[in-house]
């Protein structure tokens, strides 16, 4: 093993992991502002901020990477420097997560009647995560680098809460979820692929938040803990874009239409009603309800049953 493996080489699968992850929530937000112009402003918000704080954290750590591997290159001193770039990361990181989080918590509120106890209580704890981790980047700028496992009880308290949370959303998730089941084969195989969705979503995140943790556990001097960390923002903003751009495919495979025959023949369906008297009377509409948390209140939506889902 080279003298630099655990430092630069480390340091280096995190960066290249990170902007292939950052391509691809490049490319879902482009087809999400593509198929859904009319959703609320305050969805397209969280979705443009998300990504506008990943391409800030991907600037921060190749920042780095330049200033190790070419400005200073090979001076082996720099390593000792914090520098801007991981000081930078730490609070995009941070936002992208509260963000998502966030999202999250306000669906839930929704899926749960308005009821804002418990949202309350998780957007708290979220808060609480944001804080210890401006925190964690303000005291690295005070200290040497080598002092930075001192921090270490900071590291460990953001990121046990947020795998906490995404524990429990995802918890939360699968519960209300399950609990939506119709009895109708379409829906509830839906509704199937949504708990699959959450659970491999929730279990990624947490994954991440986990794998920081026992790097910096069995090696606190080595950089082996970054590649978990670097990621750990990317997943949070791909399983954002993803739960809002599979809306209209899981819409599709409650009506038994393929994703593009359902694009081209929704709206036309919609208005002349139920045609079908042997259908079960809004099959669907426990999909739309989950899948569409935060729309409820868009006057824009593609048809009443979207308005009603909540009533069901």
């Amino acid at each position: 093993m080279g003298a630099y493996d655990l430092t630069l080489g480390a340091y280096l699968v995190g960066v290249v992991l990170s902007a292939f992850m950052l391509g691809v929530a490049c490319t879902q937000t482009a087809t999400y502002f593509a198929i859904y112009p009319k959703d609320p402003w305050y969805i397209k918000f969280v979705v443009a901020f998300s990504l506008a704080t990943t391409i800030g954290h991907q600037i921060s750590v190749t920042d780095k990477m330049y200033v190790n591997t070419v400005t200073y290159y090979p001076d082996p001193a720099i390593l000792g420097d914090i520098g801007w770039g991981l000081m930078a990361q730490t609070y995009f990181n941070a936002l992208t997560a509260f963000t998502v989080q966030g999202f999250y918590f306000y669906r839930i509120y929704i899926l749960l009647n308005r009821n804002w106890y418990f949202p309350a209580f998780l957007t708290a704890a979220s808060v609480v995560q944001l804080i210890v981790a401006f925190v964690y980047a303000i005291k690295c700028s005070t200290i040497a680098a080598e002092q930075i496992p001192t921090l270490g009880n900071l590291v460990t308290t953001v990121n046990s809460i947020g795998a906490a949370l995404d524990i429990i959303i995802a918890v939360t998730m699968v519960v209300i979820l399950l609990r939506s089941r119709t009895g109708f084969k379409q829906t509830d195989t839906v509704i199937s692929m949504l708990v699959t969705y959450v659970v491999n979503s929730g279990a990624l995140t947490s994954a991440c938040a986990l794998g920081t943790l026992l790097a910096l556990q069995l090696g606190p001097l080595t950089w082996v803990a970054y590649p978990f960390y670097f990621c750990l923002g990317r997943i949070y903003c791909i399983s954002l874009l993803a739960s809002l751009n599979a809306r209209r495919r899981l819409r599709a495979s409650s009506s038994g239409s393929r994703p593009d025959e359902y694009a081209l023949s929704y709206h036309g369906a919609t208005s002349s009603g139920n045609v079908s008297g042997n259908r079960a009377p809004a099959q669907g509409s426990v999909l739309v309800s989950i899948e569409r948390t935060a729309m409820t209140d868009n006057k824009d939506a593609e048809s009443m049953d979207d308005r009603k889902a909540f009533r069901v």
